[in-house]
């Protein structure tokens, strides 16, 4: 118990001679104050009143003309800065990329996040001029990245379009979209067609069904949303959900960085802030492969390493340090089962993180 409180690590240590140290110095200035405090106000009263006077307004001077420099220097900086954005170093498809492509690319984050909303809500890039409504995009940032943008007919487009006859393989099709001076085309694009009518009853069941997820593809609700990967979603993404911003990204991606990874969903509650509707609604849309998580070494992680977990306090990582010298290392949790500092929530929680 005595041991346990006297014991300190390098860091304490450390802390407890520098907190020495300026305490003897204090001390010291104290002690002598009768000696230096009279030489220190003599020599305050031997600059006369117009030497102080000059002196202020050469400093005055020296201020102004560091502050324009410094603002210039900024300037200069900033323009620049703008000037070395990079040029994407291979195309992309602004329909598919993800949000890292499209940073790498030299898009700021508003931006991304505003193409990301954009495509969840069913919206598609066809040409360049349609990737510069995106809300925030300059003409500069169109300039660079306009020789990189590839686009093309998505998938479920292809699949769900009416099937290319087969003696007509390089046959390209246009999707149909209805035309507000054409209502014969509208009835025909909303009701089945004649030929539907006449197939086979399993041909038309296929073509209805078909037809439904066409409807659902082109409005898409937040149950159609596809799920996040909560191991390697970044704050861009998370941010692309109802009622996350910046600070609950932050502090999902800070726990994830801090415990290795995530392992179960469910380890969202544990963190600080978050309302139980926002809970809800991220263990909604997140999944988790708990493949991804970092593994901590038992035998070879030093006490400061241990304890900065969020699973593991000073004295859990204390007995796993002795425990491992004593035993010349660990082999299993079980090992830990015998201790009180451990109860069985705890090794159940850490079995995701340890190694051997």
């Amino acid at each position: 118990m005595w041991k346990d409180l006297f014991y300190l690590t390098k860091r304490e240590k450390a802390a407890v001679w520098t907190l020495t140290v300026l305490v003897v110095l204090a001390q010291g200035l104290i002690w002598s104050k009768s000696w230096w405090m009279p030489r220190l106000v003599a020599a305050l009263k031997v600059g006369a009143v117009g030497d102080s006077l000059q002196v202020a307004g050469l400093e005055r001077e020296g201020r102004a003309v560091l502050s324009y420099e410094t603002v210039m220097t900024d300037e200069r900086e900033g323009k620049n800065a703008v000037e070395q954005l990079p040029t994407p170093s291979r195309p992309f498809n602004p329909n598919r990329a993800d949000s890292l492509t499209l940073r790498q690319a030299g898009l700021s984050a508003k931006v991304v996040s505003n193409l990301l909303k954009y495509r969840r809500k069913g919206g598609s890039f066809r040409k360049p001029a349609d990737v510069a409504k995106i809300y925030g995009i300059t003409p500069e940032d169109m300039t660079r990245i306009s020789a990189s943008l590839v686009f093309d007919v998505p998938e479920s487009t292809n699949k769900l379009a009416d099937p290319v006859p087969s003696n007509q393989p390089n046959a390209s099709r246009k999707p149909s979209i209805p035309s507000p001076g054409n209502p014969t085309e509208n009835a025909r694009l909303e009701t089945p067609s004649a030929a539907a009518a006449s197939r086979p009853p399993h041909e038309s069941t296929a073509l209805v069904a078909a037809e439904t997820v066409t409807a659902s593809d082109n409005n898409p609700s937040e149950a159609d949303i596809a799920l996040f990967e909560l191991n390697t979603v970044d704050t861009t993404q998370l941010q692309c959900l109802k009622g996350v911003g910046p600070v609950t990204a932050n502090r999902i991606i800070r726990y994830r960085q801090q415990l290795g990874g995530y392992y179960h969903v469910a380890q969202l509650a544990e963190i600080k802030g978050l309302y139980p509707d926002v809970l809800a609604r991220l263990q909604a849309s997140l999944t988790v492969d708990p493949t991804r998580v970092s593994k901590l070494n038992l035998n070879k992680a030093s006490l400061e390493k241990l304890k900065t977990h969020p699973y593991l306090n000073f004295y859990q990582a204390k007995v796993i340090v002795e425990l491992r010298k004593a035993r010349k290392g660990l082999k299993s949790l079980d090992e830990l089962a015998a201790f009180k500092e451990f109860t069985p929530t705890d090794l159940e929680r850490l079995k995701w993180y340890v190694a051997w």
